[in-house]
């Protein structure tokens, strides 16, 4: 159970939280201040709590009230089959799997429709801007007093890219932690082939506490759901896709994985 306090009085101010070496929870006031509220997490029945003030400089008064018992912070099934978190909704999120398929044919009507930003030369150069000698070539030149990337077509070059896209990435550490989870692909079930192991310190570099041990990649996973088996081509195409779409000029140098944004060789002097 938590024990939560809330503590009135005109002497109360900065609070010290410390434990006393019998196990009790101490609490010290310093400054001047009107009112402070205590939470205490994960108390035991027979642990003490102890409040004072630190070297008060004349006699105060404590006026202690409103103690309340509240139901403890639980994290079950906090993940939903997707992966997202079950306790607040927002727009686009994901109720059936049958969305996928949705999102899938929306996204292949945009394609069609609008296949990327006009103007735009087959490197992602600005078509519509000066036209300088087609050398062929990446190259840089000066032009008004600025410099700029110029286009083996020789258009002007606006370099927009992305740190990585990749479906390799980012495991969820699942065990240990089960009860978090509303739903885990079983044994058998061809979602399964997503689970995977990491034995580091945390996949993130965060220090956490089950941070080893079998993962399960959520991201991989939905993009099976929404593609299918052949996931990865699709996946890699409309990558590829939206980042031009939204006005990306270069792919990744890192985290590239088959099919998905797969960066040409660009011709260099």
């Amino acid at each position: 159970m938590r024990i939560a306090f809330f503590l009135s009085a005109v002497s109360l101010g900065y609070c010290l939280a410390a434990r006393a070496a019998d196990s009790s929870l101490l609490y010290s006031f310093e400054q001047e201040q009107e009112l402070q509220t205590i939470r205490v997490s994960h108390a035991r029945a027979s642990q003490k709590i102890r409040i004072f003030l630190l070297k008060p400089a004349r006699p105060r008064t404590f006026v202690i009230d409103n103690v309340r018992l509240t139901p403890a912070v639980t994290y079950e099934k906090i993940v939903d089959a997707f992966g997202q978190y079950t306790r607040a909704e927002w727009r686009g999120k994901l109720k059936t799997e049958a969305e996928f398929a949705k999102q899938r044919d929306e996204e292949q009507a945009a394609l069609k429709s609008d296949p990327a930003l006009p103007d735009r030369d087959e490197y992602g150069g600005w078509t519509a801007g000066p036209q300088l000698d087609a050398t062929g070539y990446f190259r840089t030149t000066e032009r008004d007093g600025k410099w700029w990337l110029v286009t083996p077509s020789g258009h002007l070059f606006f370099s927009l890219g992305f740190n990585a896209i990749t479906p390799t990435e980012g495991d969820t550490v699942v065990e240990g932690r089960e009860p978090m989870f509303q739903l885990l692909p079983a044994a058998g079930d061809p979602l399964a082939a997503h689970y995977g192991v990491t034995r580091e310190a945390s996949p993130l570099g965060l220090k956490i506490k089950f941070a080893h041990g079998r993962t399960f990649q959520f991201y991989a996973a939905n993009l099976e759901r929404k593609y299918g088996r052949d996931w990865r081509g699709d996946a890699g195409r409309r990558s590829r896709w939206r980042a031009c779409r939204h006005g990306g000029s270069t792919p990744s140098a890192i985290g590239r994985t088959r099919g998905c944004m797969r960066p040409r060789k660009c011709p260099t002097p």
